[in-house]
């Protein structure tokens, strides 16, 4: 397993906002609503560029219930066969520890800025999350 956050390509006519809320409902099978925020703009080792989001949420994400869109590729390699594959597995949540230790490599700027988001004092309880 490789853990990362939803990802894909910008569409044609589609910002990144909203690639961002359209990718992560085709990788877990549910959208997530609220106030969202640039986290900012990452290069991962390979070349690609990110730009990343980040939301405050109350999520009544079921783990049991994700559903994840396909892709297609051959596999095994160079066999002629195409095969179908989810986009995502499995999904599970993590203490903000455990999330650092997990994320890919290329995702280590991201997941950094996260982090320093999250442990940021709210304003109204000044309790960090």
């Amino acid at each position: 397993m490789l853990p990362t956050c939803p990802s894909g390509l910008v569409e044609p006519g589609e910002d990144e906002l909203a690639a961002a809320k359209r990718e992560t409902f085709e990788e877990l099978g549910g959208g997530i609503d609220g106030d969202f925020n640039p986290l900012g703009e990452y290069r991962q080792p390979g070349g690609k560029v990110v730009v990343a989001w980040y939301v405050e949420a109350d999520l009544t994400l079921d783990l049991n219930d994700i559903r994840s869109s396909e892709f297609q590729m051959e596999w095994p390699l160079r066999s002629g066969r195409i095969r179908r594959f989810p986009e995502v597995d499995r999904a599970d949540w993590f203490s903000l520890k455990d999330a650092a230790g997990r994320m890919l490599k290329g995702s280590g700027p991201c997941s950094t800025t996260s982090l320093l988001i999250l442990r940021k004092p709210t304003s109204d309880s000044g309790v960090s999350a």
